[in-house]
């Protein structure tokens, strides 16, 4: 396989690098009057940088890089929302570099995202799952970002995501990735302790669709779209316990998207593959980043 799951980080890193400098604060100011834009990629800063901060105009923000050899991740919270560089297999490439900007509007509860990445691989390896959370990410201590979760599958209500995201490829690059949603499970209403017990992936858009970490188990619609489905397990060479894991992978791109999760939900619990009682901790939204450059635009993203 060409794609190795991005749970794989054992945990999320909770050690943050955090600094905002008065170059990054000026540019800052300049985000919020002009919109999202990109950190510069290919360079050879060996700096992290975090910022979150609220504005006058009801609005957070948050702007980081990381590169090889600094990759201590970076992260945030925005609303209802953690971002995240997530880093969390540097190894995987001999030099990258990756930056997210994210803006989030307190009065919508919407956010929008950029992450550009050039990586140039050892292996052909997941690098990084730069996302946005929703919940309580699994194996932190952070706690949640909403009160809807962690939540028993069986007592989940409705939980719609709308918005959209696009990846694309540098022109005349070779990218590997995969813009998905990440959903994990846990024991337990406070999931502080890596690893889950089940992991749902919903893939919108793949350069290689089969490269995941199951097998083809079957066809479904699902809110209007048609997915495949892949059935597995992820056996961590860290030696932690392995955890379900299935991948509801959309069969042509999905760019703007309205989801209810708890489609997803009852269609795996039918097929046994998770449980009503699991707790469902979070919902993640990013890219994981094998090779190449690209980008991945979020706009108008929430979750309700």
């Amino acid at each position: 396989m060409i794609f190795f799951n991005a749970s794989l980080h054992q945990p999320r890193r909770a050690t943050l690098t955090r600094f905002a400098s008065q170059a990054l604060l000026a540019g800052l100011v300049a985000l919020a009057l002009t919109g999202l834009t990109a950190c510069s990629g290919g360079g050879d800063s060996k700096a992290t940088t975090a910022v979150a901060m609220a504005s006058p105009q009801n609005t957070g923000m948050f702007s980081a890089c990381t590169t090889k050899g600094a990759q201590s991740d970076a992260k945030a919270s925005l609303g209802k929302f953690m971002v995240t560089t997530n880093v969390w297999n540097p190894n995987s490439a001999s030099g990258y570099q990756e930056c997210v900007n994210a803006k989030y509007d307190n009065a919508t509860g919407l956010v929008d995202a950029k992450i550009t990445w050039d990586a140039t691989p050892i292996a052909n390896e997941v690098l990084s799952y730069p996302n946005l959370a929703y919940g309580w990410q699994v194996g932190t201590d952070q706690g949640s970002t909403s009160p809807k979760l962690p939540a028993t599958v069986g007592n989940v209500g409705d939980l719609i995501a709308s918005g959209k995201a696009e990846t694309t490829c540098a022109p005349g690059a070779t990218c590997t990735m995969n813009t998905a949603f990440e959903l994990l499970f846990s024991n337990t209403p406070t999931p502080n302790v890596w690893p889950p017990t089940a992991e749902i992936m919903v893939w919108l858009q793949a350069t290689c669709q089969e490269c995941n970490a199951g097998k083809l188990a079957g066809t479904v619609t699902i809110d209007g779209v048609i997915f495949d489905i892949y059935k597995g397990a992820v056996t961590p060479p860290t030696g932690t316990a392995s955890w379900t894991y299935v991948a509801y992978v959309a069969k042509t791109t999905v760019t703007q998207f309205n989801f209810n999760f708890k489609n997803f939900l009852n269609d795996s619990v039918t097929r046994g593959y998770i449980k009503s009682s699991d707790y469902l901790a979070v919902v993640e939204l990013g890219t994981e980043i094998t090779k190449g450059q690209g980008n991945t635009v979020i706009s108008g993203y929430g979750i309700r």
